[in-house]
């Protein structure tokens, strides 16, 4: 049986150089970094040149106890298709009391309140109607839709208690994904990112085969040992990131055989998909994807919620406990730790818990991937 990659989400909350240090030391193997929370690929770059700094230059000695100065890099990029989120929102954080109305913008101008929010759509035309509900986030936040003013403007009631900030996604049924330019994109992410060069690019709201084929064909000629000028003199040659397909659409389930074929890694993100399709058959298609993943041979990641109570608990629920033990036992190549590490808090605990179980759970013995 084998450990679980550690992937540790490094956001807003954990940046600094003292917390990457320790989320390192903790036990993580992989750092993530989340594009689209990003208001510029350069923003993320930047993230990623601190981090590696901040674990190079550190005193080392020898022997097994040594830290680490190294660790492989994952950026996760909202392409080929970008989900709606809340734009450029007043305020860091902004508490959402039950039964709170909010009024819903999709222009600056009309952004003229503390309690307006901007949203990251053209127009609200043919998008909602009066009690509509639609959630925000993971589905901690969800409203009810009271009044549509006009195509740039509705109100809607908080049904739960939570809170907004600039970035969070907004689920909204008749908005789908957006595509987004592929040709142009890929060169900004190669200019970008080919200096550092990321070891894991991950992609979002794959579709199928199709999507992880352009990708791959795009970004063939940065991998190249020489490349043409036209590629930009900060692109270094022979970049060759693995590719990750993210699985949040009940389409993309249903062509996980031809997404595994044409992928590097599979990861498995619970959070969107259960909002994309229904919850109850989440954890059907997690059976499901890791074990059509293992049968090709495709490492598979579990990403959302894997140790969020350790967030604000020093025990994690049970149900976390069992969760991640399943995953260990499954097969999974990776246990993907989002808000976790991200968030301000203590962004190092909930590497070392999951950390004490995973070793716990390979040092028991029990089956895992047959031999």
């Amino acid at each position: 049986m084998t450990a679980p990659q550690i992937i540790a989400t490094i956001g807003h909350g954990s940046h600094h150089d003292d917390l990457v240090r320790a989320i390192v030391d903790a036990g993580a193997d992989v750092l993530r970094y989340n594009a689209a929370t990003m208001k510029t690929l350069d923003g993320t770059v930047e993230r990623i040149v601190g981090a590696r700094r901040a674990l190079a230059d550190r005193p080392t000695s020898p022997g097994p106890a040594a830290p680490r100065t190294a660790v492989p890099i994952m950026v996760d990029l909202p392409f080929p298709r970008r989900k709606q989120r809340l734009h450029t929102f007043r305020g860091a954080e902004h508490d959402v009391p039950g039964g709170k109305t909010f009024r819903f913008v999709c222009r600056p101008a009309l952004q003229t309140g503390p309690d307006h929010v901007l949203v990251e759509v053209p127009t609200f035309d043919g998008v909602v109607t009066p009690g509509e509900v639609f959630v925000i986030g993971d589905g901690e936040l969800a409203f009810r839709v009271t009044e549509v003013v006009d195509g740039d403007r509705f109100d809607a009631v908080a049904l739960t208690k939570w809170y907004l900030s600039d970035g969070k996604s907004i689920h909204l049924a008749r908005v789908p994904t957006r595509a987004v330019d592929a040709a142009r994109y890929v060169a900004e992410v190669a200019a970008a990112f080919g200096g550092v060069r990321p070891e894991y690019l991950a992609f979002s709201f794959v579709s199928g085969a199709r999507d992880m084929t352009r990708i791959r064909s795009l970004l063939a000629p940065y991998a190249a040992a020489a490349h043409p000028p036209a590629n930009g003199p900060d692109v270094e040659a022979g970049w060759r990131p693995k590719l990750v397909a993210k699985i949040e659409t009940s389409e993309a389930v249903r062509n996980i055989d031809e997404i595994l074929d044409a992928s590097d890694l599979v990861l498995f993100a619970r959070g969107d998909l259960a909002i994309q399709a229904p919850y109850e058959l989440l954890g059907i298609y997690q059976k499901h994807v890791v074990a059509r993943a293992r049968a090709r041979d495709v490492p598979v990641i579990i990403a959302t919620q894997v140790l969020e109570t350790t967030m604000t608990r020093y025990v994690p629920n049970r149900s976390e406990v069992l969760d991640l033990t399943n995953l260990v036992l499954d097969g999974a190549w990776g246990v993907l730790l989002a808000k976790e590490t991200s968030a301000p808090g203590n962004p190092v605990y909930p590497v070392t818990v999951a950390k004490r179980i995973i070793d716990q759970v390979v040092a028991s013995g029990l089956p895992g991937k047959p031999s």
